[in-house]
């Protein structure tokens, strides 16, 4: 196999742990998050994040729950427990619960 390239690398990531957001929820809420209430849950997730840890949020097209009033959120190290975040809910009850204080080394 010398000379030709590996089918399949591994790379070390920049984070360690991945959050998956709805787009599709995301737009039907209309926003609701974040400080003054009027960010998406992405954009409110990555900014209280922030010092908590190496965390990458992600919009997903749909994860097929299509819950009312709410957006789906899921943590990819918790694959089998799915977040249902209503707008205008307090965004450190939401990180606290996804990412614990980050400790200084």
């Amino acid at each position: 196999m010398s000379g030709q390239q590996k089918s399949v690398r591994e790379i070390s990531a920049k984070w360690d742990d991945v959050l998956l957001v709805c787009r599709k929820c995301s737009r039907k809420v209309h926003g609701g998050f974040g400080k003054k209430g009027g960010q998406r849950l992405e954009k409110a997730l990555k900014s209280e994040l922030k010092g908590r840890g190496r965390y990458k949020v992600v919009s997903v097209p749909c994860l097929d729950i299509c819950p009312k009033n709410a957006v789906c959120l899921v943590r990819a190290g918790e694959p089998g427990k799915v977040r249902l975040v209503a707008p205008g809910a307090d965004m450190e009850d939401i990180v606290g619960g996804l990412a614990p204080p980050h400790e200084t080394r």
